[in-house]
């Protein structure tokens, strides 16, 4: 009898080459999905990083609008808006939260207002990740000395540091600016 030689795969084989294909296709499995988590996390910060802008901008815009109205009573850091319309000054406390509102006046206008003690829920788009949005307003004190490093008073009583945090699930992010009587004489 003739010895026949057997050409093919032997189950070991088969099973070597299909335990290297399964570890390769869990890899790029996990590269892939763990690249979609990242790409989620990024434009949920993005979103929140711009919601975070607007706050300091809305803000700004609340003290630039009390020079505009001409009236006496209004001070540049008269950033609360009461119940009536009217505005009173920030507390500069850190611990104080607030939200940002928008109202409509006496006489007609819109105007944005800080609102103690709230915070504010935000949404972009219908499908995207609530957010929250919460101002707090702390004194500038020690981030303003003169030549002999003592605290400027006039500067400090000019100047107030907005906080904004946006917070969505665990994570936030934070944005701060400070902002200052740039008209003190007006």
């Amino acid at each position: 009898m003739k010895n026949i030689k057997k050409s093919g795969f032997g189950i070991i084989e088969v099973l070597i080459s299909s335990s290297i294909i399964i570890s390769v296709l869990g890899a790029l499995v996990f590269a892939g999905r763990t690249s979609y988590q990242n790409s989620l996390y990024i434009e949920d910060k993005n979103e929140a990083m711009a919601l975070a802008q607007e706050g300091i901008e809305i803000t700004r815009q609340i003290r630039d609008t009390n020079w505009l109205d001409a009236s006496i009573n209004t001070h540049w850091n008269d950033l609360v808006m009461t119940g009536n319309g009217e505005y009173s000054a920030i507390l500069a406390d850190k611990n104080q939260k607030y939200g940002i509102v928008q109202a409509r006046l006496s006489d007609g206008s819109l105007r944005y207002g800080l609102v103690m003690g709230s915070v504010e829920n935000v949404k972009i788009n219908s499908d995207s990740t609530d957010f929250t949005r919460e101002v707090s307003v702390e004194n500038v004190k020690s981030l303003l000395t003169d030549k002999n490093n003592e605290i400027d008073k006039n500067l400090s009583d000019q100047s107030i540091k907005v906080n904004v945090k946006v917070s969505w699930g665990e994570k936030s992010v934070t944005v701060s600016e400070i902002l200052t009587n740039w008209r003190p004489n007006y």
